[in-house]
C-alpha cells in the first residue's frame, strides 16, 4: 500500500513505511529524520503523540 508524499506540491507515491519521497526526505534535517525513525519504533510508535510531532516537524522542513 502506498500514500502520496506530504512534501509541498509533491504527487509522488511512496510506500506506507516511508514518510516521503527521496527528494523531500533529504530536505529534512538529520536530527528530525532521526526523531521520526526513533518515534516510529519499527511501527510500534505509529500514531503516538511523539511520532505525530516528529512527522509535523519533518513536513515543516520540506520545501517545494
Amino acid at each position: 500500500m502506498n500514500h502520496t508524499c506530504p512534501g509541498p506540491g509533491c504527487t509522488a507515491s511512496v510506500p506506507t513505511h516511508m514518510l516521503a519521497c527521496r527528494r523531500h526526505w533529504y530536505q529534512v534535517s538529520p536530527a528530525t529524520r532521526a526523531w521520526v525513525w526513533q518515534a516510529w519504533a519499527n511501527g510500534a510508535g505509529a500514531g503516538t503523540a511523539d511520532h505525530m510531532a516528529a512527522i509535523d516537524q519533518a513536513i515543516t522542513e520540506m520545501k517545494p
